[in-house]
């Protein structure tokens, strides 16, 4: 019976594209930590942001948008 030679050569395949993997990430500007932003928004702000754009799309389906402007600027 011939010794498990395949699963140690599966191992050291494994390790060297482990490796290489961090070493690529190194190359992009990894450093071991994931930096997230802080939740610094203005929740207000958001609101006004999502109510402005329903606004906007509630009118574009209820009036013709073409004919209001059409009628701003003759």
């Amino acid at each position: 019976m011939k010794p498990p030679i395949f699963l140690g050569q599966l191992l050291l395949r494994s390790m060297d594209r482990a490796v290489a993997l961090y070493e690529s990430m190194e190359l992009r500007g990894f450093h071991g930590e994931f930096y997230y932003a802080e939740k610094a928004y203005n929740k207000l702000a958001s609101w006004g942001y999502v109510i402005f754009w329903v606004s906007v799309f509630i009118l574009m389906r209820t009036c013709s948008v073409t004919v209001l402007l059409g009628r701003m600027f003759v």
